[in-house]
C-alpha cells in the first residue's frame, strides 16, 4: 500500500495530511485501484483486494470522499474516479448528492436554533485559546468558503428549477376564453421568481 502514495496526486496527500499514516496508506491504495481500474469498483471488489474489512473501508470512503481533490464519485455500480466517469455515472451521482442534501436539509430544519448558535461557539472556542494552529484555522475557513460557495450555486439552481416548474403550471389557452386566460397568465407571470 505504501507504493500508492507514490502514484496519487499530491493535492490529495495535501488533502489528507490530517489522517493517520495508516488511513492515508489505504486511502491511497483505494484511489491507485480506482486509477487503474478506470471503471466503477464495488464496495465489495475493492474490499477483497485491498484486504480492507467493512469498518477500515468505510473510513477510507468517508475520508476520501471529504477530500475534493480526490475526484472520487459514488455510484450505483461503484466508486469512480471523476476522470473516467461517463455522463450516465455523473448524473447518478447528482441525482445521489442532491438526495442526501435534502435529507440532510430536512434534518438541518429540526436544528435551525442550534445552527444560529453556531457562529457564537465558534467564537467562544478562539476565545477560550481554542483553534490556536493557524493552517487549521485557515483550513476550516477554506471549508467554510467552499460550503457556501456551494450553498449559492443550489440555491441559484433550486430557483431556476422553481421558475421552470411554475412556468409549466402554467393554464394552457384553449378555444375562445383566451383573453380571460391570457390575462391569468399575466397575473401568474407576475409572481414567477425572478430568472437568475
Amino acid at each position: 500500500m505504501t507504493n500508492a502514495l507514490q502514484r496519487v496526486p499530491k493535492s490529495l496527500l495535501s488533502d489528507l495530511t490530517n489522517y493517520s499514516t495508516q488511513l492515508k496508506e489505504r486511502a491511497a491504495a483505494v484511489y491507485d485501484l480506482l486509477d487503474r481500474a478506470a471503471v466503477p469498483v464495488r464496495a465489495e471488489v475493492i474490499q477483497r483486494q485491498l484486504k480492507l474489512g467493512p469498518d477500515e473501508y468505510a473510513s477510507v470512503r468517508r475520508a476520501l470522499l471529504r477530500c475534493p481533490s480526490a475526484e472520487v464519485l459514488v455510484t450505483f455500480e461503484g466508486l469512480i474516479l471523476r476522470k473516467y466517469a461517463n455522463a450516465s455515472h455523473r448524473l447518478w451521482n447528482l441525482a445521489w448528492c442532491t438526495g442526501l442534501f435534502e435529507m440532510s436539509g430536512g434534518q438541518l430544519i429540526l436544528n435551525v436554533d442550534m445552527l444560529d448558535k453556531a457562529p457564537d461557539a465558534v467564537l467562544r472556542v478562539i476565545a477560550g485559546g481554542g483553534l490556536k494552529d493557524p493552517n487549521r484555522v485557515r483550513e476550516l475557513q477554506t471549508r467554510a468558503r467552499q460550503a457556501a460557495g456551494l450553498l449559492v450555486r443550489l440555491l441559484n439552481m433550486y430557483k431556476q428549477i422553481d421558475r421552470a416548474l411554475a412556468l409549466a403550471a402554467l393554464p394552457e389557452v384553449k378555444g375562445k376564453d383566451w383573453k380571460s386566460t391570457l390575462g391569468e397568465i399575466k397575473k401568474l407571470l407576475k409572481h414567477l421568481p425572478q430568472k437568475s
